[in-house]
């Protein structure tokens, strides 16, 4: 009861002091509906949602039977597929309403519509980002097939038969708190979810930063703090491979002359941080304790409450499928079936290119193309707010697509290509439908064929004997050099000419190390024809590398204790560096002994580790201090920093750069001073965070927070001491980390584990909301059970029989 009244009081509190309380025109909370003793908030706390139902649909052409396991997983039994999805559709709207509502919010830029003015510039950020356009041209190309715009329909036909069912007293208690009406799900909101992950995935882009530093800098500086690539690297993609066609372009490698450009002074969109990506990989059965196959995937995204994915089987004749969906889109995303197991890890290629728009009128609606006056396109785009009028603003289209970002005088209006907008060419859903379905690595890729964006490492593993990862997507085939910059939007020879054939796609299957595996790195060796850039990672890969080329077989055990992996790969590379560029005869005693701790770190961010906050410390203020020269540009123009990977090669490979120089100081510093004042500076915050009584193990020091969907607190899980870095391969950070880890044994008998940090249900008031948090925390998982009949579901809770109306 309290945690009812504390979610209901706090949000009533942030609206309030956000000015959208007891002010002219703006509604306050509705308190009578709140406090109805038979449909407010407090009906939310009843358990009446988990009880046995029977009930006819004019939507079923069969019966359907769902039975909820002990953690409130719904095993589908269904005749059909057609009818499997229907249910799919209905279980996820019945424990995640909320969620498919407020995503599609904030994919389309409607939030404003009941959260008020607050997030009005979020709306306008999604708008000019053209997420509802490319939404809407998804539909359009969606359209051409009618057999897979069937399927998506009855999976929509689904969550619309839970939404017609939602009274006031049993809609979501969020909705009662925001008095947030109930609405219909459409095709539109189901693309617009697949292009919000989109975003989240493959919506980052440096063009801009880069283009402001390569002038400033100038192109020998820019190309010395920002190569393409490091020194080590393990792609995805083992070096045995070769590849026996060229590329389509002959390689260009001059960035031309971009002083034309003007540095762009406004505020970037927020891009994804550190972290987000994934990790899979699979042993093959010579490498296996169970002379099988095993694989393990665990993406690494933002966690919410409720958590991204939802767990679920679906069974119809000849297949039997479990995994994880996410609402809003029908198949299983990551699982297995009675044959095989699949997964994905984000690409890091870079899909998103900016142009410079050359106006030729002050009204800026008329721009130069090859020498032509081309005219854009107007989109008004209406964005209604709670309490107050509703706010147009207009975003313009030119031929590589939306003015993302704009200037008053007109000479830095920047067009967006982005791979995501264009209308694709298959229906993009059905990856994740016949994928799911497929009994061999042929069908998988066949099923697959049709996934265009966000472009992901696809991994596989098969009873056969068969373990094999593509990099799945349309990807365009670059000059080099394309992409990195901002590029003339007067010349349409600028636009990517081609998209690399899917067949020239990197790939691999069965490779004599016995083992596949991705963590979000470079995908090939510099033997693959095509110039690719993008955001790579650099120490999860080849940790998951190292433990897999060991001389020994592997169990299901060992692959969940390499999930849970606390090592940095960055601190082996970097700590040895900086104790040797250390001047140890500047020390005090007292300093001595972190140092005596330092050497003696084994290089993993365990919560209890007192000395991985030392280093962090130490290695974060290592690289502010050097990065000052080009934190200061950022005083004129938006700046991104060198990567972590390419500071530990300058300080390795060049301690006496110019980089490692203070602007402010008269003396000329080196690398040796930085890493000796950072540790002085480093002693001096540890210090003090003692004496103020603040725990400096890692876990307290850097805790992670899980915020609910609308960032109610009440509802959010905060503070939570758990181990993990970044850098690890169970990469924590403070708001994102591991949001689903599987591990899937392909014996003849399939084993297979998973967890995620929350719960099925995402009713902040049921005990399966945070059902399994602990679990996840605390490393453990659950064995998932894949029943092949409703009679064998163990732990059965309750059921719903769905039958066609007579």
């Amino acid at each position: 009861m309290k945690l009812i009244i504390s979610g209901a009081l706090t949000l009533i509190l942030v609206l309030f002091l956000n000015g959208n309380i007891n002010i002219p025109g703006v509604d306050s909370p509705p308190f009578g509906k709140l406090l109805n003793p038979s449909s407010g908030v407090w009906k939310n706390g009843e358990n009446s949602n988990y009880k046995n139902l029977n009930f006819e649909s004019d939507q079923l052409t069969s019966p359907v039977q769902i039975i909820y396991d002990d953690r409130m997983v719904p095993h589908i039994y269904a005749d059909n597929l057609a009818d499997a999805l229907l249910a799919q559709g209905y279980v996820e709207a019945r424990h995640r309403f909320f969620q498919l509502d407020f995503i599609k919010r904030l994919a389309s830029g409607t939030l404003s519509e009941v959260l008020g003015e607050r997030t009005l510039n979020l709306d306008k950020q999604q708008r000019r980002k053209g997420l509802k356009y490319a939404a809407e041209n998804a539909i359009k190309g969606w359209q051409n097939f009618p057999e897979s715009v069937n399927l998506i329909e009855n999976y929509i036909k689904g969550i619309n038969l839970y939404a017609r069912q939602l009274t006031d007293k049993t809609k979501p208690i969020e909705h009662k708190l925001i008095d947030m009406p109930i609405q219909e799900f459409t095709m539109l909101d189901a693309a617009l979810v697949s292009k919000w992950m989109a975003d989240v995935l493959c919506g980052r882009s440096s063009d801009i930063q880069y283009t402001n530093l390569r002038n400033a800098l100038g192109g020998e500086r820019f190309d010395f703090l920002y190569p393409d690539k490091g020194e080590i690297v393990e792609p995805v993609i083992p070096s045995s491979v070769s590849y026996d066609f060229d590329s389509l372009y002959i390689s260009d490698s001059e960035s031309g002359d971009l002083s034309f450009i003007k540095g762009y002074e406004g505020d970037l969109y927020p891009q994804s941080p550190k972290g987000i990506g994934s990790n899979n990989w699979a042993v093959g059965s010579e490498k296996s304790t169970y002379n099988a196959p095993i694989f393990a995937n665990d993406p690494h995204l933002n966690l919410t409450l409720p958590s991204i994915w939802y767990e679920l089987s679906i069974h119809i004749p000849g297949h039997n499928i479990y995994g994880v969906s996410i609402p809003g889109m029908p198949g299983l995303m990551m699982g297995f079936n009675d044959y095989i197991a699949w997964g994905e890890t984000n690409v890091g290629q870079d899909v998103k290119d900016y142009f410079l728009i050359n106006w030729v009128n002050k009204e800026k609606n008329e721009y130069l193309l090859d020498g032509k006056t081309m005219v854009a396109e107007v989109r008004v785009e209406t964005i209604p707010i709670k309490g107050k009028s509703e706010v147009k603003d207009t975003v313009l289209y030119t031929h590589w697509g939306p003015i993302n970002y704009s200037s008053t005088d007109g000479e830095r209006d920047y067009a967006m290509r982005w791979i995501s907008i264009d209308v694709p060419s298959k229906p993009e859903f059905m990856t994740f439908i016949d994928g799911m379905m497929a009994q061999n690595y042929d069908q998988y890729l066949e099923g697959t064929e049709a996934f265009l964006s966000p472009a992901q490492n696809f991994a596989f593993a098969s009873k056969e004997g068969d373990i094999a990862l593509r990099v799945n997507g349309l990807l365009p085939a670059k000059v080099n050099g394309d992409g990195k910059f901002i590029e003339d939007g007067s010349l349409s020879s600028n636009d990517w000419q081609a998209f690399i054939p899917r067949d020239q796609n990197p790939q691999v299957k069965n490779p004599e190390r016995g083992f596949i595996a991705s963590a979000n790195q470079r995908s090939t060796y510099n033997t693959y024809p095509y110039y690719y850039n993008g955001r790579f990672e650099y120490s999860r890969n080849r940790s998951i590398n190292e433990f897999l080329r060991e001389d020994r077989q592997f169990s299901v055990e060992d692959m969940k204790a390499f999930q849970l992996n606390n090592r940095s790969m960055q601190a082996i590379d970097a700590l040895p560096i900086i104790l040797n560029l250390l001047d140890e005869s500047q020390l005090s005693t007292d300093n001595n002994s972190y140092l005596k701790e330092v050497k003696e770190w084994d290089y993993t961010y365990d919560k209890d580790s007192e000395v991985a906050t030392y280093y962090d410390i130490w290695w974060s203020t290592i690289r502010n201090k050097t990065m000052d020269e080009i934190f200061a540009l950022s005083d004129s123009f938006n700046i991104t920093y060198p990567e972590e990977w390419r500071l530990v090669e300058i300080l390795k490979d060049h301690p006496e750069d110019e980089i490692f120089d203070i602007v402010e100081t008269a003396k000329v510093e080196t690398a040796s001073d930085i890493v000796f004042d950072s540790y002085i500076s480093m002693v001096e915050t540890i210090e003090k965070a003692k004496r103020e009584g603040r725990k400096i193990e890692w876990g307290a020091y850097a805790p992670l927070d899980i915020f609910h969907l609308a960032r109610i607190p009440a509802f959010s899980s905060t503070e939570m001491n758990v181990g993990g870095h970044p850098d690890a391969l169970n990469a924590i950070g403070s708001t994102h980390g591991p949001s689903w880890r599987m591990v899937v044994q392909l014996t003849d008998d399939i084993e297979a584990y998973g967890v995620f940090p929350g719960g099925q249900d995402g009713n902040p008031l049921s005990p399966y909301y945070l059902y399994s948090m602990d679990e996840w925390s605390s490393g453990n998982y659950h064995k998932l059970q894949n029943p092949t009949e409703p009679e064998k579901v163990n732990g059965k809770q309750y059921s719903i029989i769905l039958n066609p109306k007579k």
